[in-house]
């Protein structure tokens, strides 16, 4: 059954410790994404208010071209679409 994880980002949320942090991604045609911009000078220099949060990982390296991650979403659902429970 999908849940908050399914089509997201999880992450350590570092206003909760015991808690992951899931940032849902869109979807624009079949390309997944979740809205950014810049942050102001004032929210950059406020940590306190607007925690940053470590999204770039030293491993495994990332290599576009390898069938993985479509293999596996390929994996989530049937010949219809539907997500397999």
């Amino acid at each position: 059954m999908p849940d908050e994880s399914t089509h997201a980002l999880q992450v350590g949320d570092p206003l909760d410790e015991d808690r992951p942090l899931f940032i849902p991604f869109s979807l624009s045609g079949v390309t997944s994404h979740f809205p950014v911009r810049k942050p102001t000078a004032a929210e950059w220099e406020d940590e306190e208010h607007y925690p940053r949060i470590e999204l770039t990982a030293d491993e495994p390296a990332w290599d576009p071209s390898a069938p993985d991650f479509g293999d596996q979403e390929d994996s989530m659902t049937d010949f219809r679409g539907q997500v397999i429970a």
